[in-house]
């Protein structure tokens, strides 16, 4: 699968996402007025974007995979579900044990390095801007925090990919992991070397006029 069509997939539900949370722009605008809070518009696009990942990565892990086949009919070329890939295997809970797996696929001149390489890879860099937002759009951040949220959420997309048939693995979990953290240390990175720009990516606290 080309990373053309992750995107895509990942499409599916980070646009509905990103209008849906768009449409509250106004309400919650309103609220932070009230609280005597601002937030600037690159703050409101970046959480857009946060959004729009985290949307995409529910969608492309969560995604159901089928065999499917074409059928002619009164309704035309509709496509069925046939069956789902029970064979082998759904769940590694041995750390590193995908690896070791490769090791043997490579050993036996069975491996796809294209296709390993776009998986481990896209556990990877999905998860850098997910350990960045989360560590640069709010108050406080912390290395636990970051990997709390990011390991929270690798961890229910692989407990949903189980029980949708899906391969799960704990190596998944650890890869996102990573990917997180160096999105936290990124966000470090950032805030040292253009520090306005990492203030504005936080809510400002609007000080009021004494009458």
């Amino acid at each position: 699968m080309t990373i053309a069509r992750y995107v895509v997939q990942m499409s599916f539900l980070s646009i509905p996402a990103a209008i849906i949370f768009s449409c509250f722009y106004y309400y919650r605008k309103k609220n932070l007025v009230a609280l005597g809070v601002h937030s600037s518009l690159l703050r409101e696009f970046s959480l857009v974007i946060y959004v729009m990942l985290i949307a995409g990565i529910v969608a492309l892990k969560l995604r159901p995979v089928y065999y499917c086949e074409k059928s002619s009919g009164v309704w035309g070329n509709i496509i069925l579900l046939v069956d789902r890939p029970t064979a082998g295997i759904l769940v590694n809970l041995v750390p590193f044990g995908s690896i070791r797996d490769i090791h043997e696929w490579i050993k036996w001149g069975t491996a796809n390095l294209h296709d390993i390489a776009i998986n481990v890879f896209g556990n990877f860099a999905v998860f850098v801007p997910v350990g960045y937002f989360t560590s640069a759009l709010f108050y406080e951040a912390t290395l636990a925090r970051t990997a709390i949220v990011s390991g929270g959420l690798a961890i229910l997309c692989e407990i949903g990919q189980y029980f949708l048939m899906r391969y799960a693995s704990i190596d998944n979990v650890l890869i996102n992991l990573l990917g997180a953290v160096c999105g936290y240390w990124l966000y470090l990175l950032s805030d040292h070397i253009f520090p306005k720009i990492a203030c504005k990516l936080r809510c400002e606290i609007v000080k009021k006029e004494k009458e």
